[in-house]
């Protein structure tokens, strides 16, 4: 939608004069206030002792969805435009706790997911073969560091 515009100038005297016309183009944009609907379904799987993957079910949005945040332990790690995303580099036997939540071109977000929580698996250290391998972390008691 376009508007004409006719300014009116004045000068120091209180004399009139009329400017060439001035048009104004307005762009009709819908602004969107309508957050993603809650993911939901949100399962963690830990796939080995430095991995967890995750997986979701999509949210829908009046427009669309953008993407979704990951967050751990309650602080954003990610973000995806997937519903599923792999968390990598993780500490064996450590248990992790994941919500999501979707959000809009817009910057709206939905509800944070219900969590799901999931355990990496021990770390597993190489086989012998030749003296080398093995765990490279060395386990002792305190009572024997000690003595």
């Amino acid at each position: 939608k376009g508007f004409i515009l006719y300014p009116l100038i004045k000068d120091i005297s209180n004399n009139n004069a009329t400017s060439a016309p001035v048009t104004i183009n307005v762009n009709n944009q819908i602004i969107d206030t309508i957050p993603p609907t809650q993911p939901t379904g949100l399962t963690a799987n830990a796939v080995s002792s430095s991995q967890i993957d995750l997986v979701w079910t999509a949210s829908t949005d009046n427009v669309g969805v953008a993407g979704y945040r990951i967050y751990r332990e309650g602080v954003v790690i990610a973000t995806t435009t997937s519903t599923s995303y792999s968390n990598t580099g993780l500490v064996p036997s450590t248990t992790y706790t994941y919500h999501v939540q979707a959000y809009d071109a817009s910057n709206n977000f939905s509800p944070i997911s219900a969590s799901a929580s999931a355990t990496t698996a021990p770390f597993v250290g190489g086989g012998g073969g030749g003296g080398g391998g093995g765990s490279p972390f060395v386990k002792k008691k305190v009572s024997e560091i000690i003595t």
